[in-house]
C-alpha cells in the first residue's frame, strides 16, 4: 500500500517512506501514520555544513591544478628547476586565465561579490585558502546570497569558471586541446625523422659493410702480389 500525504494542500502518494521528490533538495522520512489529519510544520534550514564542505573541495581540487601547473615555472636563483612544460607559452595563458577566474566578481547580491567577500582568499603563489570563520559568517548572514555567488544560471562563478575551463579544452578550440594536438603532430614529425635516420643508418652501414669487405680482400692479395713482384725482380737482376 503507498503512503499517502499531503504538502500544502497538495495530494501526494509515494510507494516508500522515503519521499525526496516534492519540495526541491529535502527528502521526507515519513515516521507513522495521522489519523486525525493534522497539520505538521516542517522548517527548512540551509545546510551550510554541505556547503562549507563542497566550497573547501573546490579550494582543495583547485590549488592541485596551480600546483601542478606552477611546478612547471618553479626555477631556482641559480637557474635550475622547471619542469618540461616551463618554455610552453599556452600553459602560462591557461595558469593566467584561471588566476583571473578565481578573482571574478558580481555586483550587489548582499555583498558576497567574490570569493574574498565570502572568505576564500587567494594566495600570492595563486593558491587559494578558506577562512573558515569568515565562510561560515557569510552563509549565515547571507546563505542566499552565497549561493548565487556560485550557482546563478549567467553570472555565477561557477558558470563562469565552465567558461573559462571550456575555453581551455573545447574540442576544436580549447587551448590545451591546440596544444596537445601541436605535441602529437611534433612527436609524429619526430618519430619519422628517427625512422628515415634509422634507415639511412642501416644504408650506410650496408655501403661500409661493402668497402670493408673490398679492402679486406684486397689486403688478402697483397702477400701474393708482394712475392710475384719480388719473383719478377730476381728475374730482372
Amino acid at each position: 500500500m503507498n503512503a499517502v500525504l499531503s504538502v500544502d494542500n497538495v495530494p501526494i502518494s509515494s510507494a516508500s517512506n522515503t519521499v525526496s521528490n516534492v519540495i526541491n533538495g529535502v527528502t521526507l522520512n515519513l515516521g507513522s501514520a495521522s489519523l486525525n489529519s493534522a497539520a505538521v510544520t516542517l522548517n527548512v534550514s540551509p545546510d551550510s555544513t554541505q556547503a562549507t564542505t563542497a566550497i573547501n573541495a573546490f579550494v582543495s581540487a583547485y590549488n592541485t591544478v596551480v600546483g601542478d601547473i606552477s611546478s612547471q615555472f618553479n626555477v631556482a636563483s641559480d637557474g635550475t628547476g622547471g619542469g618540461p612544460l616551463e618554455a610552453d607559452n599556452s600553459l602560462r595563458e591557461v595558469q593566467s586565465q584561471l588566476l583571473g577566474a578565481v578573482s571574478y566578481s558580481i555586483s550587489g547580491n548582499g555583498g558576497a561579490v567574490n570569493l574574498a567577500s565570502i572568505g576564500v582568499n587567494l594566495n600570492d603563489d595563486g593558491t587559494l585558502s578558506v577562512d573558515n570563520s569568515a565562510l561560515s559568517t557569510a552563509l549565515s548572514a547571507n546563505y542566499t546570497g552565497v549561493q548565487n555567488l556560485f550557482q546563478n544560471a549567467t553570472t555565477g562563478f561557477s558558470q563562469n569558471l565552465n567558461t573559462v575551463i571550456n575555453n581551455f579544452t573545447a574540442p576544436k578550440t580549447g587551448i590545451l586541446t591546440l596544444d596537445a594536438q601541436s605535441v602529437t603532430g611534433t612527436a609524429s614529425g619526430l618519430n619519422q625523422q628517427i625512422i628515415e635516420l634509422q634507415a639511412a643508418l642501416a644504408d650506410q652501414e650496408q655501403n661500409l659493410t661493402s668497402v670493408y669487405s673490398k679492402v679486406n680482400a684486397t689486403l688478402q692479395e697483397l702477400p701474393l702480389l708482394e712475392s710475384q713482384i719480388t719473383q719478377q725482380l730476381a728475374s730482372v737482376g
